[in-house]
């Protein structure tokens, strides 16, 4: 499957939902099996009516953040004068799923810190949706933080609601514990709160790297274009020689 389509099902799909009817990225999973597990690992009784679905919930979110590492290594393999325009746009759809999402939830009126909604499909889907979108613009932001840190200082719309998605992400208490913690750097990375002291994107060498060597090589051809410019206007001096003033004539 191509990047750019990974990348669209990715920020347009819901991969965590309960129900038996999702699929992770075109890929049939077996959902049944996922939760089977799931309620095995916190020691549910699938008999009891009170099944603890943010758990459940939260153990299907952390096994579909493979996903998304999937696309970081992906998108690193792309051309870097090309990765540029690609990343924007995912940021967009990003952005505009998120802003689409945000208006359901304020229009049903559901809080973050309300029970997990298992029994609304139109909730699961956007609680989900803020989620997925929020941890995969996060995964994305701490590793190609120099085109993300310019689309947040230009675009008010995007963070706006990247504010608002960090905050109902994080107070609906249903990331797993690694994704709260790359979600509380990309927070700090983007000013959405204090930076820490000692505080480091750990994940931005790659990136840093490729700038560092790119603006060498573009330093190096301005300088060898320099010097065959006065190479030039040199040559084209002796050749035409001594002009004679008016005065001499």
């Amino acid at each position: 499957m191509k990047l750019w389509l990974v990348l669209h099902l990715l920020v347009q799909s819901s991969f965590c939902k309960i129900d038996h009817e999702e699929v992770h990225v075109g890929e049939k999973k077996d959902v049944h099996k996922q939760e089977h597990e799931q309620l095995e690992a916190h020691k549910v009784d699938p008999k009891q009516t009170q099944i603890d679905h943010a758990k459940i919930y939260t153990g299907l979110f952390k096994a579909s953040r493979r996903q998304h590492q999937i696309a970081i290594n992906s998108a690193k393999g792309i051309d870097i004068d090309k990765r540029r325009g690609f990343l924007e746009e995912i940021i967009v759809n990003i952005r505009n799923i998120l802003t689409e999402t945000r208006l359901v939830i304020e229009r049903i009126g559901h809080p973050a810190s309300a029970p997990f909604p298992h029994d609304s499909e139109t909730l699961k889907d956007a609680i989900s949706k803020v989620l997925e979108n929020t941890a995969l613009f996060t995964d994305l932001s701490l590793h190609f933080p120099k085109v993300f840190l310019k689309k947040m200082e230009k675009d008010r719309k995007l963070k706006t609601v990247i504010i608002w998605a960090y905050e109902y992400s994080k107070d609906t208490g249903l990331m797993d514990e690694d994704t709260k913690k790359v979600v509380h750097l990309m927070a700090q990375q983007h000013l959405i709160i204090p930076r820490e002291e000692g505080y480091e994107n750990p994940y931005d060498t790659t990136e840093n790297k490729e700038e560092v060597a790119r603006k060498a090589y573009e330093d190096d051809q301005k300088k060898r274009k320099e010097k065959e410019k006065e190479h030039d206007l040199k040559t084209k001096k002796k050749k035409t020689g001594p002009k004679l003033t008016k005065s001499e004539l």
